[in-house]
């Protein structure tokens, strides 16, 4: 799925002032990931219809030719505009988890750094694990709390402590565990939590970053954490997923009118990461959904994580994933015409294949697990 990113969009001018020669690793790895998706279907057509001299034939080799030669293109624009030196990248929820370890990618790539979360004291903390890397500035925010007032001054306030306006704005911070729709404990508490945070929050300050890029006409990147539930759910997951599935929402109605403005918007929905939140959640969930993820996601460290999304944002990705099966749910999983046709077929049957393993999961699984045997960790 990494190679999604070398498919993606071209970013706006204003992203690289002084673009970087593409140096031969990414030459290699461009042409590996181009060769990966094109080849299987250049075999088939050339086996298939090229002895045949068909005129169709002849046609479908010709635009797998030409869809591989504008992927070529692509992933030079996209390589060549992927620097972060010397940019300033804010990350909401980086004082632990993919957001610290998002954090430390960027502060090594020599990029000026600026991490927000509720708790200062944990703030200070991951400030002074990644300081060893480079700048790396935090900034006291609730973002379930905060208006868009307070949201677009944060981001001014954020510019003014490091020197340089916002580049690079990742909504990362969120929350949520899984629950039962009939579970009998009230909800109304937990639903407002979700739709503060993952939806309300997230909205605004995605906003506030948006306007800002565009206002001095630099324009920039905005990202969003989502996650694999915010592209294909099960049981277990309907309240959590509904605020996730916004951020796609989110995506296919701001995204044109934001590139216009040069600010390029993407969501990341990566699988479960083993992060703090993550192995809390597992003292309470409920043991269908435990089966399922555990089988069907795997368990990636935050800076495995934290790589793939570091990835997409520089290439311009707009919807990816660091899991085979959510990525290939996006729109464009690769960005080639010519593969992403017969992909939305192939999605089509794997959907029939999951609705009929999650009811075949539900009917033979019952509702909650038994109570761990370890206590609960604060």
């Amino acid at each position: 799925t990494n190679a999604a990113g070398f498919f993606a969009a071209a970013a706006p001018s204003s992203w690289a002032p002084r673009p970087q020669a593409m140096g031969w690793v990414e030459i290699v790895k461009a042409g590996a990931a181009i060769a990966a998706a094109h080849l299987p279907l250049l075999l088939v057509v050339a086996l298939g219809y090229a002895p045949a001299q068909s005129a169709g034939g002849i046609a479908l080799l010709s635009a797998v030719g030409l869809s591989a030669l504008l992927s070529c293109a692509t992933a030079w624009g996209t390589v060549m505009r992927g620097s972060l030196r010397g940019k300033h990248v804010v990350i909401t929820g980086g004082s632990q988890g993919l957001g610290k370890a998002l954090a430390a990618l960027c502060s090594l790539e020599g990029a000026i750094v600026t991490i927000a979360a509720r708790d200062a004291a944990k703030l200070e903390l991951a400030a002074r694990d990644i300081r060893t890397e480079g700048a790396v500035h935090v900034l006291r925010l609730d973002l379930a709390k905060a208006t868009s007032a307070e949201l677009a001054a944060a981001l001014e306030s954020a510019a003014r402590a490091a020197g340089r306006r916002v580049d690079v704005f990742v909504a990362n911070a969120g929350t949520g565990h899984a629950r039962l729709v009939l579970d009998s404990q009230s909800c109304d508490a937990y639903v407002a939590g979700l739709l503060d945070l993952n939806m309300k929050g997230t909205l605004l300050a995605v906003t506030a970053a948006a306007r800002a890029m565009a206002a001095d006409g630099l324009g920039g990147r905005v990202s969003v954490v989502s996650s694999a539930a915010g592209l294909i759910s099960l049981p277990g997951y309907a309240y959590y997923s509904a605020t996730k599935f916004g951020h796609r929402g989110t995506l296919a109605g701001a995204y044109h009118e934001l590139k216009r403005a040069g600010v390029l918007l993407s969501v990341f929905f990566p699988g479960s990461i083993d992060t703090p939140g993550y192995r809390d959640e597992l003292d309470d969930r409920p043991d269908v959904t435990h089966r399922i993820e555990s089988t069907c996601s795997d368990i990636s460290s935050p800076h495995a994580t934290a790589k793939a999304l570091l990835n997409g944002i520089k290439s311009g990705a707009r919807e990816f994933s660091n899991e085979l099966l959510p990525h290939l749910t996006v729109d464009q999983p690769t960005g080639a015409l010519v593969l992403d046709v017969p992909l939305a077929a192939l999605v089509a049957l794997i959907r029939v294949g999951w609705d009929l393993y999650l009811h075949l999961v539900t009917y033979t699984t019952s509702s909650h697990r038994e109570p761990p045997s370890k206590p609960k960790s604060h």
